[in-house]
């Protein structure tokens, strides 16, 4: 593949990924950027990575929930 046909197909997630980081400095103009940033990371995780840490995330959610209701 040519870098060219590979520009034109990467060009639409350019696009959404600009827009995303857009509408989040928008949204937080003006706040304090360290309330938002627990951790750096200096890739992309891959779809299983995130898939495994969103479900950790759900499950330590779901866990809290049960003691607050006991």
């Amino acid at each position: 593949m040519h870098d060219l046909e590979q520009t034109d197909m990467l060009q639409p997630l350019v696009n959404e990924i600009e827009t995303t980081v857009s509408n989040v400095e928008y949204a937080t103009y003006g706040m304090d950027s360290n309330l938002f940033v627990s951790k750096y990371e200096l890739y992309l995780p891959d779809r299983k990575e995130l898939e495994k840490l969103v479900n950790n995330i759900l499950e330590q959610d779901s866990r809290q929930e049960k003691k607050t209701d006991n």
